[in-house]
C-alpha cells in the first residue's frame, strides 16, 4: 500500500515544478529548431562527426517515412487478413518488419553517405556556413535561468530534497 501524506504531495509538487522548468524550455527549443541548421551548427560549431551528425539529420527526416511505412505495413496486414481481430498481438510481428525495412533503409542511406565522400580523410566544405548569435547566447542563457530560478525557489520553499544522503 501506498501512504500519501502532506511532505509526499509537496514533493510530487515540487519534482513536477522542476520537470516543466527543464522540460518546457527543451521543448521550446526543440519545436522552433530547424534539423538541417542544427546540423550544420553540430558540425561546424562543436566540431561533432559529419558522419555521427548528418546521420542523425537523415534519420531525423526519415520519421514521416516511417510514418507512411507502418500505414502502409498495416494496409498491406489487413489486406491480408492478418491483424484485424487483436491490435496488440498483431503489434510486435508489425514492428519487426518494419525494423527490418528500417534497416535494409539505412544500409542504402550509409551506402550513399559513403559515396558522397562521409568516410574519407578529406574535411568536408559545407553549404552552408553556421554563426552563433547574439539572440542565441541570449536563448541559452534563458534557457539555463528558468530552471536554476525554479531549483532556488523550491530550495528556499524547503521541499529541496537530497536523495541518499
Amino acid at each position: 500500500m501506498i501512504t500519501v501524506t502532506d511532505r509526499s504531495a509537496v514533493l510530487a509538487l515540487a519534482t513536477g515544478i522542476r520537470i516543466l522548468a527543464i522540460g518546457i524550455p527543451a521543448i521550446i527549443a526543440v519545436l522552433g529548431v530547424e534539423t538541417t541548421d542544427l546540423a550544420d551548427s553540430f558540425s561546424q560549431i562543436l566540431h561533432l562527426p559529419d558522419r555521427f551528425v548528418y546521420g542523425g539529420l537523415a534519420g531525423m527526416r526519415l520519421f514521416s517515412v516511417l510514418r507512411d511505412d507502418w500505414a502502409a505495413l498495416t494496409a498491406s496486414r489487413r489486406s491480408r487478413g492478418l491483424g484485424d481481430e487483436n491490435k496488440v498481438k498483431a503489434f510486435f510481428p508489425q514492428t519487426f518488419a518494419l525494423l527490418v525495412l528500417s534497416i535494409r533503409r539505412s544500409t542504402t542511406l550509409a551506402t550513399a553517405m559513403e559515396a558522397r565522400g562521409f568516410g574519407g580523410d578529406i574535411p568536408r566544405t559545407h553549404a552552408r556556413v553556421s554563426h552563433v548569435h547574439t539572440r542565441d547566447w541570449a536563448f541559452v542563457i534563458v534557457c539555463a535561468i528558468v530552471p536554476t530560478v525554479s531549483l532556488i525557489a523550491a530550495a528556499i520553499a524547503g521541499t529541496f530534497v537530497f536523495f541518499g544522503g
